[in-house]
This record gives structure tokens, sequence and C-alpha cells, in this order.
């Protein structure tokens, strides 16, 4: 079949099947093809079981069956059901939704009623109200289970006789998902006047009882006097504070005591009469004040009181009536104070002045009344024309307490030329005319020349006196001389230019220029030179130095630069050598004759004549070409030797010049001759060597070498490569070690078979024996055994021994093995067996100690275990064991004393004690005490206090301590911001200090607990620690530390 006829078939079956699925359907009849897409539709089936439901605060949910046809659907394998708005009364709604086999979705409602209200909930007792003067609504508390209804929107409110005082009722009407009313009812009661918002105002005083009204009002509602509430007074006829009480009537119940004021007349309703304008006379101005109170004039002091202020200058003062007695407050009133005039009578003159340069300002005397005015206080000075010579105008015009102004004339003369300061600077020798600056000056004010004045000047060349004629115009009158010294001048003051030169091989002497400004200054006149470094190339120096009318030196640098050697006469030549050849150089550069420092070149590796190329070095530079003649080296100089081939079928010659073995046919050749008495060779040099050499006598030495008697030594293992003694004997003449042979070997270390290796030397060059040697083991008794000491335990030990040999630590297992042990149970010596292995042979034994637990050694290792360097032996708790009282140094904060005798109080001989009789300390004052808090050295002994038998430890070490060791140790231990800590014994809590810094015999402190600082001072003691032995241990005695100061 087609694939388009197939899918023709396919649809068309496809669509059979719907139609007779959906007439089955309509007949209640499932049908089902298998596929996802033809399943059941929900809203053909049948739902029951829907309720109508009543309000309960909580979703509400149905029991329903669903059905197919005549199937009952499963809820959760069939479908699956959701709710909406089913919680609240009104229409909820089941939404079932077909799962696996069904389809669709299908939704029914259902209703929920309102809840009876007063059956459904829970209602609460309303509190008491208190009248308020209107209605009086609270709103009851209604729950339903633990939820609280709303009012307005759960239920509305109506209430009955809900304003006066009795039984109110309120009426409760369900609202939402509430129906049906009920009532409460709640009690109106009268008010308590506490609550209540009194006002009572101020009144005046009038001499009689006073009743001012009263207000007393609840939020807006204003009660009754008289119907509410009754009032009685207190204390209301004086000036103060009186009281009125309100009691409740009716609607009100209690009583409560207001207070209020009874203020005195104010004054400022009097009518005040004074003298309102006066004029300014220096002193206090107070005019009499009249004061009237309705018709009554008030007497000053008993109604009232009066005070002035700003009533002694020019401007407005002020009059401060206060109240008296039945008058209260104050009053301020104000009067004039009128400026005084200055007239032309009070300003007097101020006579002529003489010129100075700047604006001359004159002040006059000015006197009004008998008073001298100040200026700028009560008078200001202004001027015109004030300061060229002339006529000038001053004009004076009151200030502050004065007015009106008064103009003056005075006279400016031009000033003296003796009466002004001539000023004329220190002068140095230039060589040519020497002029000045001249100043001329009056106080701050400087002339100016050609304007104020003139200048002439004499003898101003040469070092000494010389003059100058000052002659004063304008502003200045007359003339005068004044006289000034030129000194000597300093030649740095001189520009020096120095010429550079070039090296001759001799002192070089520069071109020197030095010019004074424009003045060419000559040598041997003004100035002398000396040189230094000035022979080879390089930087010198010349030293110019002055002289007559120059003093000082300056030293400038000037460069000798190098000479070309190029242009030196220099000739060469040399002999062949095989590493160097000599060459000798003779060079000249005019008189000087050069060094081999001057000068270096490679020299040519042959003989003949050869080119060299010669480079300046040091004070020369460039390159010369010479040439040089190299002579053949004399093979006869040579070192030669004739021997036996190795291979027995020939002869070998070896020439060696000067160290360097030289090659045949290239350096040299070779004749051999063999007759009956040897045999002889001539060697004629070639190539770089000439002359001839001959050797003669060789003998069969290689044959009788390797035919030789060797004697070996015995050999025994010690960790090192070894060489054996050697005896070898060629018949019985015995040959010598480095001469005729040089012994080696392999193999050489370790116990077994070695190999020396006996090489021919000299005449026996060339020959080679080889002998084969025992090396021995080691007896392991040769070694050295130790244990550590081991702690009894009431069982055996078996301690590990460590074996050394020459310096190195043998292997167990590899160099030995432990073969037994012995006495290893008790207290006593115990033995360890071992067994030497590979390199070592035959038993050694070791011995280790088995001790008792706190044996004294064993506890001395513990203590120097404990003391590290940098820490504390023990706490500080223990201090009072380790000082006898009287034998320590103390400090109370920056106070040190030394305490001589026992503390009772904790406070003796002016210093506070550490330590009292009980042990403790006295004083919880103490801020901090200097006790040696280090020890440098420990004792360790046994009861009978000999020393006999005791440790000393100092510092980890056996030196003794000196003054520099021991603050050195301080510097290095203390470290400013570092904690020291000790135990309060007293108090039982720790106590803490902070170094802020370290002295050489002590340490600065902070304290931490108590504020201040102090300082701890550092003693040397000898401390011993004692211990005796009981029932077989070690123990400390009570007494377990001794301290003796040193």
């Amino acid at each position: 079949m087609a694939a388009t006829a197939k899918s023709r078939y396919m649809t068309a079956v496809k669509w059979f099947t719907a139609f007779v699925c959906a007439l089955l359907c309509a007949a209640a009849v499932c049908c089902f093809t298998g596929s996802s897409a033809d399943a059941a539709a929900v809203t053909n089936c049948k739902v029951s079981g829907l309720t109508t439901k009543t309000y309960t605060g909580k979703a509400q949910t149905q029991s329903i069956t669903v059905k197919y046809g005549n199937k009952t659907l499963k809820n959760g394998k069939d479908y699956t059901v959701s709710y909406q708005n089913n919680i609240n009364a009104g229409t909820a709604y089941v939404i079932i939704k077909g799962k696996g086999s069904y389809s669709g979705t299908v939704k029914r409602s259902f209703k929920i009623n309102p809840a009876l209200i007063y059956k459904q909930c829970t209602f609460y007792k309303i509190a008491s109200q208190y009248y308020t003067g209107s209605q009086i609504k609270p709103v009851p508390k209604i729950k339903n289970g633990t939820t609280t209804l709303k009012n307005g929107t759960d239920f509305t409110l109506t209430y009955q006789n809900n304003v006066n005082k009795g039984t109110a009722k309120v009426y409760i009407k369900g609202k939402g998902n509430y129906i049906g009313s009920c009532s409460l009812t709640f009690s109106i009661t009268a008010r308590p006047v506490s609550t209540l918002k009194i006002t009572v105002p101020s009144v005046t005083y009038n001499g009689k009882a006073q009743k001012p009204a009263v207000t007393v009002k609840y939020n807006n509602y204003k009660f009754k006097n008289g119907t509410d509430y009754t009032l009685s007074y207190r204390n209301n006829t004086k000036i103060g504070t009186a009281t009125v009480t309100v009691k409740g009537k009716g609607k009100l119940s209690g009583t409560r005591s207001v207070t209020f004021k009874i203020n005195a007349k104010p004054i400022k309703n009097a009518v005040i009469t004074y003298n309102n304008s006066l004029t300014y006379n220096g002193s206090a101005l107070s005019p009499a004040v009249t004061v009237k109170y309705g018709n009554t004039t008030l007497k000053k002091n008993t109604d009232y009181t009066v005070a002035y202020s700003n009533n002694v200058n020019a401007g407005t003062g002020t009059i401060t009536i206060t109240g008296k007695g039945i008058y209260g407050g104050s009053v301020k009133k104000t009067f004039t104070i009128k400026k005084l005039g200055i007239s032309a009578t009070a300003v007097s003159g101020t006579g002529n002045k003489v010129y100075t340069g700047s604006a001359i300002k004159p002040v006059p005397a000015v006197k009004v009344g008998g008073r001298t005015l100040k200026n700028e206080t009560d008078f200001t000075v202004s001027y015109k024309n004030n300061t060229e010579p002339g006529t000038a105008t001053l004009k004076v015009t009151g200030k502050g307490n004065y007015s009106g102004s008064v103009s003056k004339t005075f006279k400016i003369t031009a000033r003296a030329i003796n009466d002004v300061e001539v000023t004329v600077p220190d002068t140095v020798f230039t060589g040519e005319q020497v002029r000045p600056d001249v100043v001329v000056s009056y106080g701050n004010y400087q002339f100016i020349n050609n304007s104020d004045y003139t200048l002439s000047f004499k003898d101003n060349v040469n070092i000494g006196t010389a003059s100058v004629v000052v002659t004063g115009k304008k502003h200045l009158s007359g003339s005068r001389t004044v006289t000034f010294p030129i000194e000597k001048a300093d030649i740095s003051s001189a520009e020096i230019a120095v010429k550079n030169a070039t090296f001759t091989g001799s002192a070089v002497k520069s071109d020197v220029d030095v010019r004074l400004g424009n003045v060419t200054l000559k040598e041997g006149t003004h100035y002398t030179l000396s040189y230094k470094n000035n022979v080879n190339a390089g930087t010198a120096q010349v030293t110019v130095s002055g002289k007559g009318s120059l003093e000082g030196a300056v030293t400038k640098d000037f460069t000798i630069a190098k000479a070309d050697i190029s242009k030196a006469s220099i000739s060469a030549s040399g002999t062949y050598a095989p590493d160097d050849v000599k060459i000798g150089i003779n060079a000249k550069f005019g008189n000087y004759t050069l060094k081999s420092s001057d000068y270096s070149f490679t020299a040519p590796t042959a003989a003949g004549e050869q080119t060299l190329t010669i480079s300046g070095n040091g004070n020369f530079s460039g390159k010369a070409t010479v040439k040089c003649n190299v002579a053949k080296a004399d093979i006869a100089n040579a070192k030669s030797s004739l021997s036996l081939s190795t291979d027995g079928k020939g002869y070998t010659v070896t020439v060696i010049y000067d160290g360097v073995l030289l090659t045949q046919n290239k350096d040299y050749k070779v004749a051999v001759t063999e007759s009956g008495t040897g045999v002889s060779a001539v060697i004629t040099g070639i190539g770089n060597y000439g002359g001839t050499a001959t050797l003669s006598g060789i003998s069969n030495e290689l044959e009788a070498f390797e035919n030789a008697v060797v004697t070996i030594g015995k050999v025994i293992y010690n960790g090192t490569a070894q060489l054996p003694s050697v005896t070898v004997k060629i018949g019985s003449v015995t040959l010598k070690s480095g001469t005729d042979y040089i012994l080696s070997a392999y193999d050489n270390t370790n116990a077994g078979t070695a190999t020396a290796v006996i090489t021919g030397k000299g005449k026996y060059a060339g020959a080679e024996k080889k002998t084969q040697f025992t090396i021995a083991p080691a007896a392991i008794s040769s070694a050295s055994i130790s244990c550590e000491d081991q702690i009894y335990t009431g069982q055996g030990i078996t301690a590990q021994p460590v074996v050394t040999f020459n310096g190195k630590t043998l292997a167990l297992g590899i160099d030995y093995y432990i073969s037994g042990y012995s006495n290893i149970v008790n207290v006593g010596t115990a033995t360890v067996t071992v067994k030497g292995k590979g390199n070592f042979t035959g038993t050694a034994k070791g011995a280790f100690r088995i001790v008792k637990q706190n044996n004294m050694e064993t506890l001395v290792k513990k203590r120097l275990d404990e003391m590290m360097e940098g820490k504390w032996d023990r706490k500080i708790y223990d201090f009072w064991h380790s000082y006898q009282l009287g034998k320590y140094y103390n400090t109370l904060l920056t106070s040190p004393c030394t305490c001589h005798s026992y503390c009772e109080t904790g406070n003796e001989a002016g210093c506070t004690c550490l330590i009292g009789r009980s042990h403790v300390l006295n004083n919880s004052g103490i801020q901090c005490a200097g006790f040696t808090i280090e020890v440098f050295e420990y004792l360790f002994g046994e009861t009978n206090g000999t020393g006999e038998n005791t440790l000393t430890i100092r510092n980890r070490s056996d030196g003794n301590w000196t003054e520099a060791a021991l603050k050195k140790w301080m510097t290095d231990t203390f470290r400013p911001g570092d904690y020291l800590a000790y135990d309060n014994i007293k108090y039982g809590y720790p106590h803490y200090v902070t170094i802020y810094s370290v002295d050489t015999d002590g340490i600065w402190v902070y304290e931490a607990n108590y504020g201040g600082r102090c300082k701890i001072n550092f003693r040397k003691f000898t401390f011993k620690e004692i211990y005796e032995e009981t029932d077989g241990l070690w123990h400390r005695t009570p007494n377990n530390y001794e301290l003796s100061e040193y």
C-alpha cells in the first residue's frame, strides 16, 4: 500500500472511532482510545454531594461524588479538586479538573450562609465609662474563636441612654459574614475631677480676698459651677500663690486643688515724669523721676527703686523703674545726653616741624572745661600739605562725647645734612674706581641721590681709606664728608679660566686667565699659582692665591689629556716560547721613557719577523705599529726523555719546553740509534724551534717494573676510602713512591676485597701493575654506645642505644643488631648487648640507668626544660617563698625605697612594704611593687645546704654574669608593649602591668588595673631550691627557696 493511501486510511479510522465513542458516551458508556487526546471530558460527568455551609472563618470544603456514567471516579487519580471564594459568606465554587483518562474542568457552586453573631461569637464585658458631657460609644470586643471581629465590617452598633450617669445599652447587629442581633449594657459613672482641665486666671492685688472665675472642662464640654462642682479659696488676699479647691457634685466626683497667682500692681501702668535732655559733662547724669499711680504719688525706695545705665557718655541714657512692695515689674525710660562742643581756644599750636620724608602728623593739645581730651577717643586730627617743606594745616574734629571742628597751621623746614644718617657699604678692591651705593636716610625714609643730594668721591681706587662728600639739595641742606675703607678683594670673586693641557711626562703648567670685572689681573702682582696632580693624564688642580690687593685662594680643575702613543719612538725584539713569547719594548716620548704600564700589545705566536700593534695605556692613547724580530727557541733548553713504547715494539721520545709538551715532526725531528750499549736519539728543532739535543742510555725498565714484587699491609674498615701501605721491589731495589710510581685504589671503602693500582713514573713511566687486597671489618667494641636514663616502671625496659663510630651514627640492622638486655626491671644499671654486622664484627655492651621517677637529676633536667630563654621560671604567686622580710627592694609608683624592718601596717619607714608578717599583701592600695621578678642563678641542691653536689645554671650557660651581660640580658628580654602578670595573693586575682620602657637596672611599667606608672627594679640574687628525700622520693622542703643578695 502506498504511503499516501495508508495515511488516508488511518485518518478515516480515527474519525470513525471518535464518532462511535461520542455515541457511546451519550449512552453513558466509556470509550478509550489509548491516547490522551481521546480522554473523556469531566464536563460530561455528574457531580453530587454539594451542601450549603455556614460561615466559620475557615475555608469550607465539600464531600462530593463524581460519576462518569455509572462509574464513580476517584479523587486524586481521575480528577483533582480545588476551591474558589470558599471562606466568606456568599457563593463559593468547587473546581473539578480531569486527570489521567479524564480531561477538562467543571465548576460547581455552593452557598456559604452568614453565621448567627450571637450564637457563633463570644462577647466581652464593656468596662465602666466616665461621664463626658456627650454620647459615649465604646466598641465591644467580639471574637469568633481566635479572630476578633471588626466594627463596620462584621457588625454595626447603635446606642441608648449613653450620655448621662446610669446604665447605657449598645445594640449589636451582624453584618457581612454575620446576621442576627443582640445587646450589651455598660455603666456611665461620675467623672473624677482629677481627669478634668481646670484653668484659673492670675489676678492683680487689690487688698481684698479675690475669687477669680474658674473654668472646668473635659475636652470641649464645660461644667457649671454650683451644678457640677463647688469652689472654696484660701490664701487669696496677699500677693503670691493662692489656692482654689474644686469639689465635684452630680456628674463629677472627688476634689482637686489648683493654684493661681495674685500679682503686684504693674509699675508700667504708672505715669513717670523726668528731664529727658541733658549735656555731657564727663560724669554720670541721673535726672530726677516722679512716679504717680492714679492720683497717688509713689515713694522712692518704698514703692519703687530707680537705676540708671548708659548715663555717662553722649547718646541715649536709660532709667529703669522697678516696682517694690505692692507694685511689681519694671519699666524702662530713655533720655538724651548731648555732645559738648570744642572751641578755637581749646586747641593749642604745635610749632614748626622738620622734613622727614613722610607725612608729618603732630597732635595738638585739646582742653575743654579743664579736661584734656584724648586723640582718637575725644577727637580726630586730619592734615593737609604736611609732607613737603612749606605751610601745613591740621584740623581737629570732635568725636565721641564732643562736637565741632578747629583748624591750625604749622611750618615744615628742610632737614640739615648733619641731622641724617649717611651709610657707606663695605667696599673691596675692583681694579677700578670704587663708587659704593651711599644711603642717606632719616628713620625709615631714604633720600634720593641727585634729587635730595649729590656725591663726589676721592682716593677710591686702591685699598685704604677713601672719602665721599654728600651735598644736600631740595629736602636737605648743607654738606658732609664721610670716609670709607677699600678692603682687599677675595680672589674667589674673580673670574678664573684655566686651559687644559697634554701629558708630557713631567709636571704640566696650564695657561690661567684671572679677571676682576673688566680688569685682567697679573700673576705675581695680584696672584700666585700652585699645582697638584699635574703630572699624569686626568684631572689636575691649580690653586690661584690672592696677592697684594687680593686675598684668599681658589682651586680649579683642569684636564691633562693622554699623549698620542704614535708620536713616541718605539723599537721591539724577542725570543719564541710556546706559552708566552718574551718581547722587549724600548719606547721614548720626548725625554720620558715609557713604562710597561703605558702600553699593551698582543705577543706574536711564531718566530720570525712580526708586526706588533702597540696600544696606549694610562697616560697614552691611540695605537702604534712596529716591526719585531722573534728568534727561534733552542731545543737544547727543553727537557727531553727517551723510553720504551708501551707495546714494547719501539721507543718514545718526550720533549717538554717551559712545561709545554712539544709535538714530534711539528716542533722537532728524532733520529734513534740502537747499539750494544743501549739506545740513543738526536732531537733537531724545526718550525719555531732550532738547535739539537742528544739522548742516550735507555734499558728495559718497563718489563722489570711489571715483574716487580708488591707487598700490601693489613687494612681495617674505618668508614673512609683507604690506601694500603705498599712495598714495591725490583730485585733487591725498593722503588720510591712518588718518584718511581704513584699508588691509587678502587672499591676501597667497605670491608671486603679492594684493588690497588701502581702506576710507573719517571723511567718507569708507561708501566702499570694491579694487586688486590682485603679490608677487614672493624670491631664493634671500638664504637661508642650510649642510652638515655629510663624511669622505673616495674616492668622490663628496653632502651634504644645510640651507636657512633668515628663521629658517624651507625644504623640498626645495617651496621649492628641488638642481641640482648640484662637487669632491665629494677632501679640500677641495665645492660644492652649489640653485635656487629656488615663493616663491623664482634659484640659490645652498653649501659643505661633505670632511675626513680623524681630522681634529683631528673628533676634538674625537667627544670632545665622549663627554663627557656626569656621565660619566667615560676609564677610570681610564689614570690613570698623567695624573699625574706626586709631583704627586698620595692617601689610604690615612682618613689623607690628599701624597707629595713617588718611591716605591720603596710606603710612603715616612709614606704609601702610588699610583704607583712603573714606573708600577704598588707595594702590593697599598692599600685605596683618593684619586687625582683627574675632570678639570675638557680642552685639545685640537697638538704645539707652546703652547695655540695649542686647544679648551678646561669641563663642557660656556665659563664659568670658581668655587669655588661646583665644589662644586655635585660634589654634583650624585655620589650616595650609586653605584658607582665602576677597573682594578688590577698585577693586572688591577677595583676597586670605593661612595659613601656627598659632601663639597665629595671623596667618602667603602666598599671593596667589602677592606672599610673611605676618602676620594677632588678637585683642579682642567688636562688636555691632545696629538696629532701622522703619515702624514696624527692620533695621540695616547706621553705624550699633560699635567697641571698650579691
